[in-house]
């Protein structure tokens, strides 16, 4: 007498086979079946790409990371692979693989448990495209009795070139040029077979064997798809076993590998969609042209991380930001906007607003020079002033030197001459060339304005600072040259 588990089995995989012959009459007279029409005018979502000042890709906005590509464009060992590992009767059977169902109930029945599907490439691809991932008697047979239909409907190779710019790779990559990119830096057209068996063995379990996720277990799945590559004939005993021994990813391809900063995507993020919508920028193709110099990013990043990291042995919650623009035009080179991205979206070079201090003596000091007629070899007498609505200024070192010229009392910052500066001038002429320079108002017409009682972000004291570089000339930071249709 046959075990339990034996009969159990057989009967699901008999009840299967019979569904598939009845459902082709049951559904497809009483059953709303996909609209076929949408594979022929099937299209992807084209994703903006944003380059930095080279011209060279920077990233993407994209709601799925695909590059569709035709199936005359891909390595003929990537066919093979699917082939091999997905559907070995693809190119012989109707959509559904009787011999792969028999197969499939023979190798349950030994192993006593469900350890093998039977769907084929075009199986698969139907279930993408039309349905949900639930599993239940019905929808199998509706997706037995579409992937028939769709076989009468197209060629082998359109289904193929349909599925391999659908499938999933883990990461958020979609398609076979995607991972082909992503994983080694090449076009799908280059894939070794290696390369080739690792895609196809990832298809079965994305986040179990992307090897951005764990080498080992996409090398053993790479290896396991080589060497039914081998027994398909597509490969020789050397060929497997050189495949065999090839590296999984290309060096410096890990997870973390092109990856710009969160809150510089961020920022261009809100740029865009402000300007072009949602929709354009995900789904239409927009190409952006930026400032960003991708070295110096790099470079930007490496150190503020470093420097914020000391800092944080002593105090555990300190942060920053750090913006960098080239002064003649006000292109924005390089920013950071926070230590990490992840934990903070907060962007700190925009939005972080702080007392300006004693970087605001500079505009103070210049009003004088411009409204006095005063020059830097003036003398001015460091010592207490009266207190004013019960605020009197008081220096860091808490004494006071006496005469000094206003060029010795800049350089050391000293908090007395300022404010003396700021009664002999008046708030007015102060606070328009503030404004003028790029600070943001209001501004209150206080004695305490000349020691910076006034908030600003940090890309707008690098836009004040670099006026003064630049002769007066005020060069708002911008980061975006041009945007056009990709």
């Amino acid at each position: 007498m046959l075990p339990a588990y034996v009969k159990n089995l057989f009967l699901l995989s008999l009840l299967s086979l019979l569904g598939v012959v009845s459902g082709l009459f049951f559904y497809g007279r009483n059953c709303l079946l996909p609209d076929f029409d949408t594979l022929a005018r099937h299209s992807y979502d084209m994703p903006s790409l944003v380059l930095d000042s080279q011209g060279k890709e920077l990233f993407r906005f994209e709601l799925e990371h695909r590059t569709p590509v035709s199936l005359t464009q891909v390595s003929p060992h990537l066919i093979n692979a699917f082939v091999a590992a997905e559907d070995r009767q693809f190119f012989a059977h109707r959509g559904v693989s009787w011999r792969g169902i028999l197969r499939a109930l023979w190798i349950n029945v030994r192993a006593r448990r469900v350890s093998q599907g039977a769907s084929t490439i075009t199986q698969q691809l139907v279930k993408m495209l039309f349905f949900s991932n639930q599993r239940t008697f019905e929808r199998k047979i509706r997706e037995q009795l579409v992937s028939w239909v769709v076989e009468g409907l197209y060629s082998k190779e359109q289904i193929l070139e349909l599925y391999i710019n659908q499938v999933y790779f883990g990461a958020g990559l979609y398609g076979v040029e995607a991972a082909a990119q992503r994983f080694w830096g090449i076009s799908s057209s280059e894939l070794s077979p290696a390369q080739a068996a690792l895609l196809a063995g990832i298809v079965k379990s994305p986040q179990a064997y992307c090897p951005l996720y764990s080498i080992e277990r996409a090398q053993k799945r790479r290896n396991i798809v080589l060497a039914a590559m081998h027994t398909c004939e597509y490969l020789s005993d050397d060929e497997c076993a050189k495949s065999c021994a090839e590296a999984v990813l290309s060096a410096g391809r890990g997870l973390e590998q092109g990856r710009i900063s969160g809150h510089v995507r961020e920022m261009l993020r809100q740029f865009l969609e402000e300007r072009f919508g949602r929709e354009r920028l995900y789904k239409d193709g927009l190409m952006v042209q930026t400032t960003i110099d991708r070295s110096m990013q790099a470079c930007a990043e490496q150190a503020f991380k470093k420097h914020v990291a000391l800092l944080r042995n002593k105090k555990a919650e300190v942060d920053g930001a750090l913006v960098v623009i080239e002064g003649e035009n006000g292109a924005l080179r390089a920013l950071v906007g926070g230590y990490d991205f992840s934990v903070s979206q907060f962007n700190r070079a925009l939005q972080a607003k702080r007392q300006l201090g004693s970087l605001i003596k500079p505009i103070v000091y210049s009003a004088a020079l411009s409204s006095l007629g005063v020059n830097f070899a003036d003398i001015r007498v460091d010592e207490p002033l009266d207190e004013f609505y019960g605020w009197s200024p008081r220096n860091v070192t808490r004494r006071y030197d006496g005469p000094m010229t206003l060029a010795h009392a800049l350089a050391v910052s000293n908090n007395i001459i300022p404010v003396r500066l700021f009664f002999e001038v008046g708030a007015a002429p102060i606070i328009a060339l503030a404004e003028r320079l790029g600070l943001p108002g209001p501004m209150e017409s206080y004695p305490s304005l000349a020691l910076g009682c006034v908030e600003c972000a940090p890309i707008e004291v690098v836009q004040m600072f670099n006026a003064f570089a630049q002769q007066g000339r005020v060069m708002s930071p911008y980061y975006v040259e041009w945007v056009k249709d990709a």
